[in-house]
C-alpha cells in the first residue's frame, strides 16, 4: 500500500489534510485533475495504434478503436488531450447516472477510473455497484479489487491500477 500511497503523492493527488471536508455531488460530480492523472498514468499514452492486453486496437491514453473509426497518427499533444475528454465525458455520465447516493471526490474518482477501465456495463452490472448504492462504502475497494484480469489472467498493472482505485475510494477527499 506505501507504493500505491507513493504514486497518489507523485500524481498530486495526496496533499496537505483538508480541515474541512468538501461536500459530496450527486448526480452532477465532475472528474478532477486527480482522476485524469490516475487514468492516465495507469492506461499509458501511445501516439500510435497499438493492441491492448485484451487483443484490442488502442491509441492515446487507452482509447479504444471502434470498427472504421480513423484517428490521424500520431495522435500528439491537445488531439490527445482531446480525445481523451471525449472518453471520460460518458463514462463520468454513467457514474452520475448509476450511482444513486452522494459521493466525495475521491469515491467519484476511483469509481471513475474503474469504470474508464473496464466500461459502462461492467459499472451498470457490478456487485461494487451495489454496495455504493447501499451505503456499504467500506466493502467497495475489495469489490473494486476483483476486477484484475485481461484476456482471462491476472496482471500485475490491473491489480495495481485497482489498489490505486481503491485507495482513492478510501480517502473520500483530498
Amino acid at each position: 500500500m506505501e507504493t500505491i500511497k507513493q504514486l497518489l503523492l507523485a500524481l498530486g493527488v495526496l496533499t496537505s489534510p483538508v480541515e474541512q471536508p468538501p461536500a459530496p455531488c450527486q448526480e452532477d460530480c465532475q472528474p478532477s485533475a486527480a482522476a485524469y492523472g490516475v487514468i492516465k498514468h495507469f492506461e499509458g499514452y501511445s501516439p500510435i495504434t497499438y493492441i491492448d492486453a485484451a487483443g484490442y486496437p488502442t491509441i492515446g491514453f487507452g482509447h479504444l478503436i471502434k470498427p472504421g473509426e480513423k484517428i490521424e497518427e500520431p495522435l500528439l499533444g491537445e488531439a490527445a488531450e482531446r480525445l481523451l475528454q471525449q472518453d471520460i465525458a460518458p463514462k463520468a455520465a454513467a457514474v452520475n447516472g448509476y450511482v444513486r447516493v452522494p459521493l466525495f471526490q475521491g469515491q467519484f474518482d476511483g469509481v471513475l477510473s474503474w469504470t474508464y477501465n473496464l466500461g459502462e456495463g461492467a459499472l451498470k452490472s457490478s456487485t461494487m455497484l451495489k454496495k455504493i448504492n447501499a451505503a456499504r462504502h467500506d466493502e467497495v475497494p475489495t469489490q473494486m479489487k476483483r476486477w484484475n484480469r485481461a484476456g482471462g489472467k491476472v496482471l500485475k498493472g490491473l491489480e495495481r491500477r485497482r489498489e490505486a482505485e481503491a485507495a482513492l475510494y478510501e480517502m473520500r477527499w483530498y
